[in-house]
């Protein structure tokens, strides 16, 4: 990836509806056709085709196509699915260097306004401050807050403090003896989505599948560290049955035989 960015053009809104429209094409679609099949004129959508190209959502050259993960999002949206609308908008943030930055600043910052965060995007693009490129960055802003990686608190940002799609479950495993260390981690999906290989999300009922993983390593040579982080929440029935996975799995496992 690059370091700048191609900005949209749209709103959230109309940039979406572009999207779905690649969906509904299912292969490869010139701009008049687009235009035609979801109402909204050619010098509107051609702008937020470099956008969506490199982000991975359409391919790239004169007709576009929607890619597998572009699919993912715009069937999503389309039934208007909103928590696998912000599943597939995470993976594209994740997948994308300059995206994936933009909340790497805000975490740094700790804490910024959405109009700087806009005022951030639009030089960080290099792109000129004209009405339309300050419009594609509050854009790429609002995809942000959706993903759930950037919380807006009354007009304030700052990047959430758990991973929106879980809790995280990571296991290192050090050889007491012998070469150099081992690091293997352990990551199971909360919902129907595949994991991000750049984020490992892991709920309670992942751990029965971790304890087959660690009994196979075999005890006398290997030191297992596990970090827990916690899913952020009031019921104190999802640390109950937390707790009781881990004494069954992996303080008082059962044979295997």
């Amino acid at each position: 990836m690059t370091d700048a960015i191609s900005l949209p053009a749209s709103s959230l809104g109309e940039l979406e509806k572009i999207i779905k429209g690649y969906g509904h094409s299912g292969k490869e679609i010139d701009l008049a056709s687009l235009s035609k099949l979801i109402g909204i004129g050619r010098t509107s959508i051609s702008p937020n085709n470099p956008f969506l190209a490199e982000t991975g959502i359409v391919t790239s050259g004169k007709k576009k196509k929607i890619t597998d993960e572009g699919l993912k999002l715009a069937r999503a949206l389309d039934h208007n699915q909103s928590e696998h609308v912000a599943a597939a908008w995470c993976r594209v943030v994740r997948e994308n260097e300059f995206l994936s930055n933009i909340v790497s600043t805000i975490r740094i910052k700790g804490s910024i306004s959405v109009e700087d965060a806009a005022g951030h995007v639009l030089y960080a693009s290099g792109a000129k401050n004209t009405k339309g490129n300050r419009t594609g960055a509050r854009t790429i802003v609002d995809i942000l807050i959706i993903t759930g990686l950037v919380i807006n608190n009354d007009g304030m940002l700052k990047v959430a403090q758990t991973n929106p799609e879980g809790s995280e479950l990571l296991v290192k495993e050090v050889p007491e003896h012998g070469d150099s260390q081992k690091n293997s981690d352990a990551s199971f999906a909360s919902n129907g989505d595949a994991a991000s290989t750049t984020q490992h999300a892991a709920p309670v009922s992942g751990i029965e599948g971790l304890s087959s993983q660690i009994k196979g390593h075999g005890v006398p040579t290997i030191a297992i560290n596990i970090e827990l982080h916690l899913p952020a929440t009031d019921n104190p029935e999802v640390y109950d049955q937390l707790f009781k996975s881990l004494r069954k799995n992996l303080v008082s496992p059962e044979d295997d035989d």
